[in-house]
């Protein structure tokens, strides 16, 4: 934590629930001003976040993939979930709610972890990566001479890196899912959570075993 979070009197006022659904049992003062510029708790930032990517009707209505997401009940509570957080490797790191099990829609500590944003985009993006309806995962045709070319995203920020022209869609798919296992084993190594690094390689494997 640090110092500039003081303590809240004892017989301080409870505020309204966040977001509709989240209880601030915070004993400290988790947000304030310093020169008109606002100074947050980082674990009342994941925590607030958090509830509003699930309650938050202007939020879903702009990313509807979180649609039907909701928090458990022990996470409702905000000293439960900074708990949780402050023994996890959190510092810099996204909190994922789908890389444990994909396709997950509850915020809890047995589906949560911490991961790198690198990570977190290049997972993202290899679930999303097609270009067109009709073309295999980091694929695009040239219309102009029927050929193929492959891109895979990586690098901080993410970029689309140019992996060649080929004759046939598979070719260029095949070689973006060699690129795209290489990248998986790359951001393992700069992950410290055994069951992420050991995810991210299971990924690889897959790609590679397809081939």
């Amino acid at each position: 934590m640090g110092m500039e979070f003081v303590r809240k009197p004892a017989k301080s006022t409870r505020k309204s629930l966040v977001q509709g659904v989240g209880i601030n049992d915070a004993d400290y003062v988790t947000t304030y001003k310093v020169e008109g510029k606002e100074v947050v708790c980082p674990f009342y930032r994941k925590w607030r976040n958090m509830l509003k990517r699930c309650y938050s009707r202007t939020y879903l209505d702009k990313r509807p993939t979180y649609e039907g997401c909701r928090v458990c009940s022990d996470w409702l509570r905000f000293s439960n979930f900074r708990k949780w957080m402050i023994a996890q490797d959190w510092q810099g790191k996204d909190l994922d709610k789908d890389l444990l099990i994909k396709g997950n829609k509850i915020y809890s500590p047995s589906r949560c972890v911490f991961i790198n944003s690198s990570t977190n985009k290049a997972i993202a993006e290899s679930r999303s990566s097609k270009n067109d309806s009709s073309l295999l995962a980091g694929v695009r045709l040239d219309k102009n001479n029927g050929k193929y070319s492959s891109r895979v995203r990586k690098g901080i920020p993410s970029k689309n890196h140019y992996l060649g022209t080929y004759s046939t869609e598979n070719e260029a798919h095949n070689i973006w899912r060699l690129e795209k296992a290489k990248h998986f084993r790359n951001l393992a190594n700069s992950e410290t959570d055994i069951i992420v690094i050991t995810i991210l390689h299971e990924l690889a494997d897959n790609l590679e075993e397809l081939l």
